[in-house]
Parts: C-alpha cells; sequence; structure tokens
C-alpha cells in the first residue's frame, strides 16, 4: 500500500506519480513517500543504483540508501537472504525494473524514452553535472528508507562529474558491449517465477 503526502515544491505532479507507481508496481511492500524535495547541493552517497534516461526527456533515476535496505527488499521479493555478489546484481535489476516501468509509464503520456544498463555506486560518491534535481525519500515497512533522486540534465547536457572509491557498472562487459544487464541465474529464475522482470 503506498502512502503520500503532498509535494512541497511546484514539481510535475505526473512524473511524481510515475515514479511512485513504478515503486509501488515492483516493490511488494507498504511504502510511506514523503514530499518531494529540491537538491540545492553536491549529492552524495554511499550506495545506490543509477538509471541513465534519454529521448525525450534526459536525465538519471538514482535510488540510494543504506546496502541493508536493498538486501532486506531483496529478502522479501525472493524469500532468501541476498548479500555479496547478489545483492549488487538484485540492486542492478531492482533499478532496472523501476527505470523501465517508469519509462513506460512516461510513454503512455506520449514521452519516448530509453534506459541505460544500472550502474552500481558503492563507496564514498558524489554527483554533479544536472540542471535541476528532486529527492523523494520512500520508508519501506520492515526494510528502511531508499531515497530516490530524479536527475534532469540541461538541455546541452553537461557531463556529469563523478568522485568515488568505486564505480561498478553490472556486468563491467555490458558497458563495452552494449548489452542489456544480466544477472545471476538464481535471481533471474525467481524473478521471472514472480512475474517482476521487464524483457
Amino acid at each position: 500500500m503506498l502512502h503520500s503526502s503532498k509535494p512541497a515544491i511546484s514539481v510535475p505532479s505526473t512524473l511524481l506519480e510515475m515514479i511512485t507507481a513504478s515503486i509501488e508496481h515492483v516493490i511488494p511492500l507498504s511504502v510511506t513517500v514523503e514530499a518531494v524535495q529540491p537538491l540545492e547541493q553536491v549529492l552524495t552517497l554511499r550506495f545506490g543504483v543509477l538509471i541513465g534516461i534519454t529521448g525525450d526527456m534526459k536525465g538519471k533515476l538514482l535510488l540510494t540508501g543504506e546496502s541493508s535496505v536493498f538486501g532486506a527488499i531483496g529478502e522479501t521479493m525472493f524469500g532468501m537472504p541476498i548479500e555479496g555478489e547478489m545483492l549488487h546484481s538484485f540492486s542492478g535489476e531492482l533499478g532496472n525494473m523501476i527505470g523501465g516501468n517508469f519509462s513506460t509509464n512516461l510513454m503512455q503520456e506520449a514521452i519516448k524514452t530509453d534506459i541505460t544498463a544500472p550502474t552500481i555506486m558503492q563507496g564514498d560518491t558524489s554527483l554533479s553535472g544536472y540542471e535541476k534535481a528532486y529527492r523523494l525519500p520512500c520508508t519501506f515497512a520492515d526494510a528502511g528508507t531508499m531515497t530516490i533522486y530524479m536527475l534532469l540534465d540541461e538541455t546541452n547536457r553537461k557531463r556529469e562529474t563523478l568522485t568515488r572509491q568505486q564505480i561498478r557498472t553490472i556486468p563491467p562487459e555490458c558497458t563495452e558491449n552494449h548489452e542489456e544487464p544480466k544477472v545471476s541465474l538464481e535471481i533471474e529464475q525467481r524473478i521471472r517465477r514472480n512475474g517482476r522482470i521487464h524483457l
């Protein structure tokens, strides 16, 4: 069940509704969505998943939080502990599913977009170079808080600046070959059984 408070700033309501609808569609947990807020400083994080958005709307969708939050969501979805490399694989696929559903919702509004392969960001990381950014904290029952950022690029896009200890794309060869990200066989089989994978 989704609980959402009224946005505190003027941001396209349909965009907010699409993001929250995508969260509810993908994650089978009760979630409380706080008021959306503009980001007025450099974005910093320790663990997150970055999804690029291209097409009619250019920007990035970023899911951040403690790795334990991603692990708890994964355990709820698949009924088993999600740790180590499996946690990275699941976190990337979670971002892929939310980003894919968001792109589908945009298409229903005649906004054509594509999403890039998910990139895992781990360690002390900062991200800048976007025109506008909005912060949307989401608290999941029995899992914790995940903050979702909607980063909107300038018309003449600037290349974002990344400072990090470690940034990983899942898997590394996906970036080189421009392929869709791969997940572990066990995760993929469980996703397919639960009907939560977007091909």
